[in-house]
């Protein structure tokens, strides 16, 4: 909403959200946990649905983006359920399909954001799919340009996590001591969607001239985080494994040249 109102106004130059990022902080602040949680990303630098805002304003003739704000569970909201269902996405339009049955094709909410070049969807009427204790089918959306498709996504309602995702930021260090790469992992459904309500332990094993910065084992909670590779001074091949209970160990590789 600010975003569409600042554009709306010509003698505003721009609005800059307070923050990019989640950052520790004093302990007297928020929940106690000396974290800041104001941020469009978190701690670790990963996306929460706000960041997927600013994703959505790029031109689709870079990247098509469809990002819809939910986990499509019941436990989206406080009160329940996820209706209306905001989706942020620079398509032209979307079909929104539950199960093998097309709810509808929708277009941006320009009504609510005249403004942005490329307004969020938001998509009434879903409350009638979500049931206490029922199992939802899963949600598939299709994004289209110039009448074509162009991209999608999917989303399991299913509670139960799938894969155990490892994933560095960089294949190669260089081996100078100091040199270093973010290593992200998740907990997601089996489309790639992280899970925010599984609670794991992760725990990581090591091998080769570098070392792991961060906890090990790592409680992780929110579904996903991220740890740090530092290089030693020699060359070679690191490889990094992660496990956790009831998943498929993971196996990441870093060459040190």
């Amino acid at each position: 909403r600010i975003q569409d109102k600042q554009l709306g106004m010509s003698n505003v130059a721009g609005a800059i959200g307070w923050c990019a990022f989640d950052y520790n902080t004093h302990k007297e602040f928020g929940s106690g946990d000396r974290i800041c949680y104001h941020g469009v990303m978190d701690i670790f630098r990963l996306p929460k649905y706000a960041a997927y805002f600013y994703e959505s304003q790029i031109s689709p003739d870079i990247r098509p983006v469809m990002r819809a704000a939910t986990m499509w569970s019941m436990g989206d909201r406080s009160g329940g359920g996820n209706d209306p269902l905001t989706v942020f996405s620079n398509c032209d339009e979307i079909d929104l399909y539950i199960g093998e049955q097309q709810v509808g094709r929708y277009q941006p909410d320009r009504a609510a954001f005249p403004n942005l070049p490329y307004p969020p969807f938001s998509i009434p009427g879903l409350q009638l799919w979500l049931t206490w204790g029922g199992k939802l089918p899963i949600l598939r959306l299709i994004g289209y340009r110039k009448g074509e498709s162009v991209v999608e996504q999917y989303i399991d309602s299913s509670p139960v996590p799938h894969s155990l995702i490892l994933a560095p930021d960089d294949s190669q260090l260089a081996a100078d001591g100091m040199d270093m790469t973010r290593v992200v992992f998740k907990i997601t459904d089996q489309y790639g969607n992280r899970q925010p309500y599984a609670i794991k332990v992760v725990s990581f094993e090591i091998d080769g001239p570098a070392d792991l910065i961060g906890d090990n084992p790592f409680p992780l909670v929110g579904g996903q985080a991220a740890l740090y590779v530092r290089a030693r001074h020699e060359r070679g091949t690191v490889t990094i494994r992660a496990r956790a209970e009831r998943l498929a160990e993971v196996v990441a590789t870093i060459e040190l040249v």
